[in-house]
């Protein structure tokens, strides 16, 4: 799976509010790195809330500094061979999605 961010991110357990934006999501990343999803789900402001099976989480605000596309997720492949991919619209609040079953 491959996720794309250009949107704020919230992690739990919260990092030191100290450091920078970006190092609070370098630090968060890295806190779910190789932990096992056990839920995720899509919210209808455009939201994306993943939880690991340690009860940590994190959310991608689904909304953008440009306003369009706060996040992506892709299962790696190549659209127009049958790939996967999922883009959030903050403008709207909604989704576009390819599957092979849509192309």
């Amino acid at each position: 799976m491959e996720l794309y961010i250009s949107s704020d991110m919230i992690f739990y357990p919260q990092q030191h509010e100290q450091l920078s934006l970006d190092e609070r999501i370098l630090l968060g990343m890295n806190s779910v790195n190789l932990k096992r999803v056990v839920d995720a789900w899509c919210t209808t402001n455009a939201d994306l809330e993943v939880h690991f099976e340690d009860g940590s989480w994190f959310r991608i605000i689904g909304t953008s500094e440009d306003g369009y596309e706060p996040w992506q997720l892709s299962d790696g492949g190549d659209v127009a061979e049958g790939g996967i991919l999922l883009i959030a619209s903050s403008g709207d609040s909604s989704y576009a999605i390819w599957h092979p079953d849509n192309g």
